[in-house]
């Protein structure tokens, strides 16, 4: 069934024995011809500014999704609707962060909204986390004991304690990225007008600048075997917003621009491949955006999407076998999940304003994304790959919230 913007879902949650985690959800399903008033809003709560454990608002609180005003008549089948019971059950916890009076800091939580932690108590900003391949660290951005405009890239333990700081003076590090086996963090680095992809070790005292023919060097990222990092690059020339997608072999130490004659937002818009055999990405040519598949041995570009949408943001199941992105296809943008192949889209996010940053869960059952409010917060959902229910995990009086990071376990 595909769930559209008109019927309201009303969704209770009871949650019983959270010693064992288990969480029950029953669905009622409510037509527009019984519904005479709408569903109160959901109670907001401030954020506690202690240390560790923090409320962040009403977690688990379903979002008001909507259904097509009138049902097509259903054709004899034996096959189960998908949506006829919902069991939601995300497991692994995810990493983010949000600005609430005037800090952004670092937190963590279950992926259900439980247990929500902050680790970064900080005067300055602290922001855009990564998990270690242990799920023990997570690498950040921070600006804490440095100049204006300035900010360094450090290693914290899941306490809040600096482990490394790996940046070097004077300069902007952003985006850090852990290689596959946990050894060595690349990022980009900003100083003297050149920005170069920069990896380091974890003690940040051995460092490698990727070549590039280019200026601007941003958003490393690293193939599942560790051996390739692409990164987008450009001229740096003002008001030039795209970007090509570039190679580099850690083992020959050579650089491939891998789209030469296509362009690429900047942005978390490309990603590797499961199987490190291709990355999918966003590519923009007239003022269309669509998604692509591009072969990294052979660079041959296979188009996924074709539409007058803009569809932007890939994202690959940990199985190689589905991909999220978001498209502005039905107006705003929301996330829409497809096969490899681009068959089958079907949209799993419906709020009122726009979606993005899409993230799977480590089992692939669940898609975590930030949507935008009425107000200047964001908030961050979680969805189920059916689009039959969405769920806000955060509140909407937090701004500078962080695309959500999943954690690499399976936790409960």
């Amino acid at each position: 069934m595909r769930i559209r913007k008109s019927f309201l879902i009303k969704l209770v949650f009871i949650r019983s024995r959270r010693v064992f985690g288990f969480l029950l959800l029953n669905l009622i399903l409510v037509s527009a011809c019984r519904l005479v008033s709408p569903s109160a809003p959901s109670p907001t709560a401030t954020l506690d500014r202690s240390p560790t454990k923090v409320q962040l608002g009403p977690t688990w609180t379903p979002e008001q999704s909507n259904m097509p005003t009138s049902k097509p008549t259903p054709k004899a089948t034996s096959t189960p609707d998908p949506c006829d019971q919902v069991f939601f059950d995300p497991q692994g916890r995810l990493a983010f962060s949000l600005s609430n009076e005037g800090n952004d800091d670092i937190y963590i939580m279950h992926s259900d909204g439980r247990d929500v932690t902050r680790l970064t108590i900080s005067p300055g900003v602290d922001t855009n986390p990564s998990w270690s391949p242990s799920d023990e660290m997570l690498a950040i951005e921070s600006d804490r004991g440095l100049s204006f405009g300035e900010t360094d890239i450090l290693v914290i333990d899941l306490e809040g304690t600096i482990l490394h700081r790996l940046g070097s003076p004077a300069s902007v590090e952003t985006n850090p990225q852990w290689s596959p086996d946990g050894l060595s963090i690349a990022y980009s680095s900003f100083r003297g007008g050149i920005s170069s992809i920069v990896i380091s070790d974890l003690d940040g005292m051995e460092k490698k600048e990727i070549p590039s023919p280019y200026r601007w060097n941003i958003q490393p990222t690293w193939s599942p075997d560790g051996r390739n990092i692409a990164w987008l690059g450009n001229e740096g020339t003002s008001g030039d917003y795209l970007f090509d997608v570039l190679i580099y072999d850690t083992i020959n130490s050579t650089s491939t621009i891998l789209t030469e004659g296509f362009q690429a937002y900047p942005g978390i818009y490309y990603a590797w491949a499961p199987d490190g055999e291709a990355l999918v990405l966003s590519l923009y040519r007239n003022r269309i955006s669509d998604i692509y598949m591009v072969d990294i041995a052979t660079r041959n570009l296979i188009r996924l999407t074709d539409d007058d949408a803009r569809d932007l943001e890939p994202s690959w199941s940990l199985d190689g076998e589905k991909l999220a992105f978001i498209s502005d296809r039905e107006g705003d943008y929301d996330v829409f999940v497809m096969n490899r192949d681009g068959t089958e889209v079907r949209q799993i996010s419906f709020t009122k304003n726009d979606d993005q940053f899409p993230a799977w869960s480590p089992d692939g059952k669940y898609i975590a994304f930030l949507a935008k409010t009425e107000l200047s917060g964001d908030v961050i959902h979680i969805a189920d790959l059916d689009g039959c229910a969405t769920f806000a995990l955060t509140d909407a009086i937090s701004t500078n919230v962080t695309r959500p990071v999943w954690s690499h376990d399976l936790v409960r």
